[in-house]
């Protein structure tokens, strides 16, 4: 593309221009205006090599709005009313419409105070910021890569979950017309063969026959679908005017997320062969959200007249699978989303490509786009491919980003541009765009809202379905003599000091810092005996696991086993009545390990930007929000969460215990640099406080899921469990780190103990605010450790869909495909850690205490005279089951209240 300058003497030469090449970089001549701003008409001075057409703009604007989205408005009727729903679809038709004028508007107008004959959506905001209020100037450039990076994100995604939802589509009617048993898998890759040819399409000229024919597939499916609703009388009488407030939320959230198109509006205009057509009356915008308003409201309102409770997510999964008409509307509604592909896939690519065209030489640029486009393309099926249950993260991506862009960030664009004297009579103008930004910001939480209960549903709802995997015998040794120790062979093995240093990471946490509140709860005596009494029985229930692991690695003759493959192993070769749940049990390890440790790296991220908020925004002043801080943790996580080597992550594991530690000190000085009075503390807990204490200690020294990861990367793994080996110095550690703090903190602070104790030393220092930035960086360098043990997991079920040359490029898809989904997660729902502390609950009470015990239980079960005298270690096992379901229905419990408390 060209790079040329805007001139701004009219009588110039005129230069060809592209859209693209209208961006940030774009420069002002520096020679004194001729004409005056008033008379500068952009229109004039555009020069598009391929313009569109106003009727092809209308298709692509229709297109951009007019998706898969209408078939759910249905169930949008069921949680308003049919009344409500009518009136709800048209008011938030005509918002969208709005927003999308005045951005429009706006744009038009900042290119005619600036001379340049076009600007997109980001060089939009970037320029109505650069030339608005003083104060407002520095956020120019944070405005532009704003929207530049979330319609990258957004359209990124939700290319994945097209790609998914094609292949589903094909997969389902395929297989139940042909009696085919192809997984899914080989769809999405029959998929990604069209894909790749329309995803080269550059020119938006190009794909009108694509957006028409899309256009057409959804109208077809939308005839088939009135049909189906038309066919029989329909019964009015049983049907709610309006259904309630709780339900409302989720309305305006699937409403405004089916028509949003934002993304490629400004595209679209700037690519108008008459661009003064876009807007006026009737217009390009008004005729397209016009009929999209219409079609939303008439399927809506009839749908939900037809199918009642009963309406679906996609109105024609009510549609009876046994009609050939219905099979119809479902392979339609894939070949639209496919035809829609290159329009959605056009938006972030032009965003890219501007960013990069000028490091890539002008006779390079062909090739170079060729192969920008085909592999962004193949990592996209490689997410597919690898995490197709991916809709629930993506959706979350698109509630948070389309709700901001569409209605948010067109409201303050015009608000700046129009600040302080242009906002009309009694400022209508702020008033206005502040109530729509209110709105907006309703929208995006409901959004975000429903999205999170999806998600959660999702996740909670993963069956065990994994077969077993192949565990051959690697010798023909006697299994008496087979020594699995022996016979590994790891290409990067850690060392012994290494693996101490992960194990103390995997324990080792902020956890340490709510110590002081534990022992608050079990007074000084209690809280020492009660502090090590955990430790030692968490001590053991990891001895119980290694061991076990250790003992089925040599009976199945294979060098190492994992968790859930040692849970396997156990129960194939248990008693009788254990061996149908050999893969049960692998399946909820595995899902209950991915399911943790996934949705922590999103507590994580909301503590490290909360925290980086809080110590920032205080010492400078700042006000910026939180999910600003998220996106700027997320940037060094890109690299961090790409490493895929345990010896590669010791450096991080050791700045991250480094910075625990100083944490620690610092927060030791603030304890002792006083006389403490023992005084007025308890020394025994009250019985209601008992599993409040037990609660906090046992989730704060539980770090199971990184033993077998960490045993099995060890170039010594016989000094794991030997004496003093890696657990008992480990453990040993941590005890006396975690009842000093306990203890001293508790007696500093008494009964004003916080549940972290860094926030009793008080904001008036600089010392006392480092404690929680150091705190936070300590997180931020721990996500690594934290990633590998799910990513190894997913790995080692998806690494045999690739071929192995393309196992790098995957891996590297897959990690950050999964950051990306975390990063959104953690924007969109920000009040997350009470149903992570649910999941936590569940899964870590289970794991790291009920599921050793029992591993080791059945185990030993069928071999005469392994539990000793009196059956001594039945007995001790059961006990210890007995605490760990305490801690297991204590947990549960206090997770429960903190989320019925929040949002009951």
């Amino acid at each position: 593309m060209a790079d040329e300058k805007v001139k701004s003497d009219p009588s110039a030469p005129p230069a060809e221009y592209n859209v693209g090449d209208f961006n940030s970089t774009t420069k002002l001549a520096d020679a004194p205006a001729m004409i005056d701003d008033a008379e500068y008409n952009p229109f004039e001075h555009r020069q598009i090599e391929k313009p569109n057409s106003t009727a092809g703009s209308l298709i692509h604007l229709l297109k951009s709005s007019l998706g898969t989205g209408i078939l759910a408005m249905p169930v949008a009727f069921k949680n308003a009313g049919l009344l409500f729903g009518a009136i709800g679809t048209v008011v938030v038709g005509l918002i969208c419409t709005h927003c999308v004028h005045i951005l429009v508007k706006t744009s038009h107008q900042i290119c005619q105070r600036t001379r340049i004959p076009v600007l997109g959506f980001a060089e939009t905001a970037e320029r109505v910021f650069e030339y608005g209020p003083p104060k407002l100037r520095r956020l120019a450039g944070f405005s532009k890569a704003f929207v530049d990076y979330a319609l990258m994100a957004t359209y990124y995604s939700a290319g994945c979950v097209y790609i998914v939802f094609i292949a589903t589509s094909f997969h389902d009617v395929i297989n139940y017309t042909t009696d085919n048993d192809w997984n899914v898998r080989i769809y999405i890759l029959l998929t990604m063969i069209p894909i790749l040819v329309i995803g080269q399409i550059r020119e938006l000229k190009y794909l009108v026959p694509f957006s028409a024919l899309a256009n057409l597939f959804i109208v077809v499916t939308f005839g088939i679908t009135l049909y189906y609703i038309f066919k029989d009388p329909l019964e009015f009488d049983d049907k709610p005017l309006f259904s309630s407030f709780g339900t409302l939320p989720l309305f305006f959230s699937t409403v405004i997320f089916a028509m949003e198109g934002i993304g490629v509006v400004m595209p679209v205009e700037n690519s108008m062969a008459k661009p003064q057509h876009f807007l006026g009356c009737p217009g390009v915008l008004n005729t397209a959200m016009g009929t999209v308003i219409v079609l939303y409201a008439v399927i809506g309102f009839f749908g939900y007249v037809r199918f009642g409770e009963l309406a679906k997510g996609s109105v024609t999964l009510n549609l009876p699978l046994q009609d050939d008409l219905a099979i119809a509307a479902q392979i339609l509604i894939a070949l639209a989303i496919l035809f829609t592909f290159g329009l959605q896939f056009y938006v972030p690519m032009d965003i890219l490509w501007r960013k990069i065209q000028h490091k890539i030489p002008k006779n390079k640029h062909m090739i170079s786009q060729i192969a920008l486009r085909s592999g962004i393309m193949i990592i996209m099926g490689g997410v597919g491919l690898a995490v197709p249950e991916l809709e629930p993260f993506i959706g979350l991506v698109g509630a948070v980003f389309f709700s901001s862009l569409g209605l948010f960030v067109p409201c303050v664009v015009e608000t700046v541009f129009y600040w302080p004297n242009e906002l009309g009579k009694f400022r209508w103008v702020l008033i206005k765009n502040i109530i729509f930004g209110a709105f907006s910001i309703f929208a995006l939480v409901a959004g975000a809202y429903s999205k999170r209960s999806n998600l959660m549903n999702e996740e909670m709802e993963l069956k065990a379905t994994s077969g077993p995997e192949s565990v051959l015998p690697t010798s023909t040794e006697d299994d008496d003599h087979y020594e699995p120790f022996r016979h590994r062979r790891v290409k990067k093995p850690s060392s012994t000091s290494g693996t101490i240093i992960h194990m103390l990471k995997g324990s080792l946490g902020t956890g340490i810092l709510a110590m002081p509140s534990a022992f608050r709860n079990g007074g000084l005596v209690f809280g020492l005996l009660g502090t090590t009494l955990v430790g030692v029985i968490y001590a053991h229930c990891v001895y119980l696991l290694v061991s076990t692991s250790q003992k089925s690695s040599k009976r199945m003759r294979v060098p190492q086993l994992g968790f859930s493959e040692t849970a396997q192993s156990v129960f194939r070769y248990g008693p009788h009545g254990t061996r149908r749940f050999a893969n049960v049990a692998k399946g909820y390890i595995d899902y209950s390990l991915l399911i943790v440790s996934f949705f922590s790296v999103c507590v994580y991220l909301i503590f490290i930007s909360t925290t980086l908020r809080g110590v920032i925004n205080s010492l400078t002043g700042l006000t910026w929000d939180t999910r600003i801080y998220i996106l700027l943790t997320a940037v060094p996580l890109i690299f961090v969460t790409q490493v895929r080597e345990l010896r590669y992550l010791v450096p991080f594991s050791a700045l991250a215990n480094t910075l625990i530690l100083v944490t620690f000190c610092i927060t030791l000085y603030y304890i002792f640099r006083e006389p403490i009075d023992l005084s007025g503390c308890r020394l025994f807990p009250e019985i209601t406080a008992l599993p409040s204490f037990f609660g906090t200690v046992v989730y704060a020294v539980e770090g199971i899921g990184v033993v077998l990861p960490v045993e099995n990367k060890m170039k010594h793994p016989e000094h794991f469990l030997a004496c003093p080996g890696v657990l008992g110095t480990v453990i040993t550690f941590i005890m006396l780190l975690y009842n000093v703090t306990g203890f001293f903190g508790y007696a500093r602070y008494g009964a004003s103990t916080e549940a972290n104790v860094t926030a009793n030393l008080g904001s008036d220092e600089v010392l006392a605010l480092s404690t929680q930035l150091l705190a936070a960086l300590a997180i931020l360098f721990t996500l690594g450790i934290y990633y590998y043990v799910p990513m190894d997991i997913l790995w080692r079920k998806v690494k045999h869909f690739f071929v192995p040359e393309r196992h790098n490029m995957a891996q590297i898809a897959i990690r950050f495909g999964i950051l990306l989904a975390m990063t959104a997660l953690a924007l969109g729902v920000p009040e997350l850690e009470p149903f992570i502390g649910l999941v936590g609950s569940i899964c870590s009470a289970t794991l790291g205490l009920l599921t050793p015990i029992m591993l080791d239980t059945v185990y030993r079960w069928p071999v005469e005279g392994s539990f000793g005298w009196y059956r001594w270690r039945l007995i001790k096992n059961c006990l210890l089951l007995a605490f760990g379901v305490f801690i297991l229905i204590v947990g549960t419990y206090f997770s429960i209240k903190d989320i019925v408390s929040i949002y009951g």
